[in-house]
């Protein structure tokens, strides 16, 4: 019982710290949405690269 109290706490903990992961990558998204465009063709071209 222990352990899964402490398992729940840990899963909250992690979704916690994704959510907040995730709500700043948003901001910086909406901040410059050309960013995203420079990291989206920058993967491409370097996968292209490898290939």
């Amino acid at each position: 019982m222990e352990a899964n109290t402490l398992l729940k706490d840990e899963l909250t903990r992690n979704k916690d710290f994704y959510i907040a992961r995730v709500t700043q990558i948003e901001s910086l998204l909406k901040l410059s949405p050309k960013v995203l465009d420079l990291i989206l063709s920058l993967v491409y071209s370097l996968s292209f690269y490898y290939n």
